[in-house]
C-alpha cells in the first residue's frame, strides 16, 4: 500500500508544509520506505492531488505547491508566484522509494494540478486549473481574464518532461466534459461554467 500526505515541519517556526510518500507491507503495515520532498524557506507548502501508477511501478503525482521544493538531489522545482499562490507539479518515484523526475509550471497567481492518467501511449496527462496564465514547459497559455481560472490539460512525457498543454477559454455561459477510458473503467464528466 501506498501513503502519500503531507505534514509541519516541526523544527521550522514558520509553517513548512512538507510532502511525504511512503510504502507500506502488506504483511505487517510497517513503513518498507519513506521519500519527504524538502521544503525549507518559510511559508512553503505542497500538496499531492492525485497519484498514478504506471507499468514500471513508478507513483507519479500532481499537485500544487509554494516556493522551492527538492525532490533529492534529483531535482529541484521553484513556483513562479509570491508566497501567497500555488504552482502545479508532478513527479514521479520508483518502487524503490527514489525520486525520478519533478517539474513545474504555473505564473504568477494559483495554479493546480488536480487529476492524473496515463494515456494510451504512455504519456502522463494532467488536469488541473491555471488563473489569468501559466508557462507549462516551452509553452505560455494566456487567457482573456487577469484574475480568471481555466481549466488546463497538460502531458508529460515518461522521462519527465512537458510534452504539451492547453487551457479551456470559458467566456459565456459553456460547459467542458472530460471523458476517461482504461479497461477497467469508462466515465466522463460535465463541468458547467458561468
Amino acid at each position: 500500500a501506498l501513503k502519500i500526505g503531507s505534514f509541519v515541519d516541526q523544527s521550522s517556526l514558520e509553517g513548512v508544509r512538507e510532502l511525504f510518500c511512503s510504502k507500506l507491507s502488506s504483511t505487517n503495515g510497517g513503513a518498507q520506505w519513506l521519500s519527504v520532498v524538502d521544503m525549507s524557506d518559510r511559508y512553503e507548502e505542497m500538496w499531492a492531488r492525485d497519484i498514478v501508477v504506471d507499468s514500471q511501478d513508478n507513483i507519479v503525482m500532481t499537485g500544487n505547491f509554494i516556493g522551492t521544493a527538492s525532490f533529492g538531489s534529483v531535482s529541484t522545482i521553484a513556483s513562479a508566484g509570491n508566497e501567497e499562490t500555488y504552482d502545479l507539479f508532478a513527479a514521479s518515484i520508483s518502487s524503490n522509494g527514489d525520486w525520478n523526475w519533478a517539474i513545474a509550471g504555473g505564473g504568477q497567481e494559483s495554479d493546480t494540478g488536480n487529476a492524473i492518467v496515463i494515456d494510451s501511449d504512455g504519456k502522463y496527462r494532467i488536469y488541473g486549473a491555471m488563473t489569468g496564465s501559466a508557462a507549462i514547459g516551452n509553452t505560455m497559455l494566456t487567457g482573456t481574464g487577469t484574475y480568471t481560472e481555466y481549466p488546463l490539460t497538460a502531458t508529460i512525457t515518461s522521462s519527465g518532461s512537458w510534452h504539451s498543454a492547453e487551457y479551456f477559454d470559458h467566456s459565456g455561459d459553456v460547459s467542458m466534459t472530460i471523458s476517461f477510458e482504461s479497461p477497467t473503467i469508462s466515465t466522463s464528466l460535465t463541468i458547467p461554467f458561468k
